[in-house]
């Protein structure tokens, strides 16, 4: 049998397209004018993606770019049935597309894997062997974009800056870390508290507006220096950090900004572990019991802050859950103290009205 037809050939050397004529004989000659450019045997033949109602092969004995196309219907009949092992690269798209997707699946599952167990356990390891200058730098950065995400500005100066500066003093002293803590009130309404990785504690002017009495808010803020004490939330921030860019991987490219945001919203709305509340919860009680202070003022504003009303969304309660558990280990901690908590008040009424009234504008 002695059939042609006319095709498109590549050399696989240069970029040029050759229209040639294809004949079938004993294998496959591809000819231009009077000259076989290429003559391929059909068991070395391999089908290449190809427009509909077209074949593209390549033969494995030729150059590895080298290709001819085809439309001729008689033709690919033709190459079909001669050439056994034609289904090798373009007929298994079953086997091909089904690997595909059972690696792709298993990729998938195991950048989850990696990313909901494996990396908690990474940031805590990681969390510890941070020098604490890189945690500052760390802390700046989220600091800033937390102030651009409650539209929020630090409220200074003044006779409540004076008050602030007087109970951030007593106790950071008292608390005796290894870094400095520097305590700022922030201008926004939401009843919250946050520390940032770093050493900075935000105290938002929204619980600040709510607390009666110095106690509840140094109970507050001795809650946070625990989380400080105990580097929760560069703990935090790497957990959301590696998770972000996994997820990142998994289902788009995120990076700079656009990560940044994911991962401090990440720290100001998600929990802390039951660990690190149980613990931030020590430090803050023995932290005010050696300031001669009780312990349940922090339970008694976390109850005043009802995340039942209207408008609690954002509130303390989104990083630092209420449980009756909670609230009853510090209470009864202040009753089997076995002393009195009757030492010197953290403030005084006029530096504890200024205190209050440190973001209203002058």
């Amino acid at each position: 049998m002695d059939q042609h037809c006319p095709g498109a050939y590549f050399d696989g050397v240069s970029s040029r397209r050759r229209d040639v004529t294809v004949r079938i004989d004993a294998g496959l000659e591809i000819i231009d004018g009077d000259v076989c450019l290429a003559e391929w045997s059909f068991l070395d033949l391999r089908q290449l993606d190809s427009l509909p109602d077209t074949l593209k092969v390549r033969s494995v004995a030729a150059p590895e770019l080298a290709s001819l196309t085809i439309a001729d219907p008689t033709t690919i009949e033709a190459i079909r049935v001669r050439a056994a092992r034609l289904r090798y690269d373009g007929q298994e798209p079953r086997h091909g597309i089904l690997r595909i997707v059972a690696l792709s699946l298993a990729a998938a599952v195991s950048i989850l894997g990696v990313a909901f167990f494996g990396v908690p356990k990474m940031a805590r390891a990681v969390a510890s062997i941070t020098p604490v200058w890189a945690e500052r730098k760390l802390g700046d950065a989220v600091a800033g974009q937390v102030k651009v995400m409650f539209g929020g500005e630090v409220c200074v100066g003044g006779e409540g800056g004076a008050a602030l500066a007087k109970l951030s003093e007593k106790l950071t002293v008292k608390a005796r870390l290894p870094h400095p803590v520097r305590i700022e009130v922030l201008s926004s309404r939401i009843p919250n508290a946050v520390a940032l990785p770093g050493g900075r504690v935000f105290l938002f002017d929204g619980l600040l507006a709510r607390a009666e009495h110095p106690d509840e808010v140094a109970g507050v803020l001795g809650h946070e220096i625990g989380h400080e004490a105990n580097r929760d939330g560069l703990r935090a921030l790497i957990e959301a950090g590696g998770t972000s860019f996994l997820l990142g991987l998994l289902f788009g490219d995120l990076t700079g900004s656009a990560t940044l945001v994911l991962v401090v919203r990440e720290i100001i709305s998600s929990a802390h572990s039951r660990e690190a509340e149980a613990a931030a919860d020590i430090f803050g009680r023995d932290l005010m019991h050696a300031l001669g202070r009780p312990a349940a003022p922090l339970a008694r504003v976390l109850t005043r802050i009802d995340p039942s009303k209207p408008g609690a969304k954002g509130s303390i309660f989104d990083s630092h859950p209420l449980t009756a558990e909670r609230l009853k280990r510090l209470e009864a901690a202040d009753a089997s103290l076995g002393r009195p908590l009757d030492g010197p008040p953290l403030l005084n009424e006029a530096e504890w009205a200024a205190l209050k009234t440190i973001c209203a504008k002058k």
